[in-house]
């Protein structure tokens, strides 16, 4: 008895085993019979600019830094120690660069000045890389090095300044070349505010939405 009831669940289970696969055949179909395609992937390691790290998007994840072309916009470390060391951008005390790779080569697109940090936020369909970058002076109101949002058209670095303070940093870059980000807009301390001063918004380009950034 206990060998027909084996036998039994042994067939059963070489029954599911067999209808298994022809279930998820029959799943695969699409509507007009035709089987459907399975997309393939492949895993690309862009690297680093020569350091240990690379890292996600400055505006935090979910920003764009891959275009329909291929080309990635992002930021990764230079072999360069931060000389502001301990009081570091990154917490591994190295300088980092925004860089664009495409076709298996990475660029970097550098800082300003050149021994600073750089990152990338967004980049449009054009490969061009909207983000920030350091400038070498210190920040009278929170003690912090100035940033400013830049805009990398290809290898040119565009400073595009702040609304009055001494912080921005260009978050998105559209197709028509059109940058919004965000900027103090003044040296009068807010602790209400996470850079210390007060925010606006801007759009730097054909249409001034939000305001006008100076260098």
């Amino acid at each position: 008895m206990k060998s027909k009831k084996l036998n039994c669940v042994a067939a059963v289970a070489l029954f599911a085993a067999l209808a298994f696969p022809i279930g998820l055949a029959a799943q695969e179909r699409s509507e007009n019979g035709h089987h459907a395609k399975h997309v393939r992937y492949k895993l690309i390691d862009i690297g680093t600019l020569g350091g240990p790290v690379s890292y996600f998007s400055a505006a935090g994840q979910g920003s764009l830094l891959l275009n329909n072309q291929g080309i990635v916009g992002g930021t990764a470390d230079i072999a360069v120690a931060d000389p502001n060391s301990p009081n570091c951008l990154n917490f591994d005390c190295f300088l980092a660069h925004t860089f664009r790779w495409k076709n298996g080569t990475i660029t970097d697109l550098g800082a300003f000045p050149a021994v600073s940090n750089s990152a990338a936020s967004g980049i449009n369909a054009r490969g061009w890389i909207a983000g920030l970058s350091h400038t070498g002076d210190i920040d009278p109101v929170t003690g912090t090095l100035v940033a400013h949002a830049i805009l990398w058209k290809n290898r040119k670095m565009i400073d595009l300044g702040t609304l009055g303070g001494y912080l921005s940093l260009a978050v998105s870059v559209n197709n028509g070349g059109q940058v919004v980000g965000f900027s103090t807009i003044n040296a009068v301390p807010d602790p209400f505010s996470f850079l210390g001063a007060p925010i606006h918004p801007f759009s730097y380009g054909r249409t001034e939405l939000c305001g006008t950034l100076a260098h």
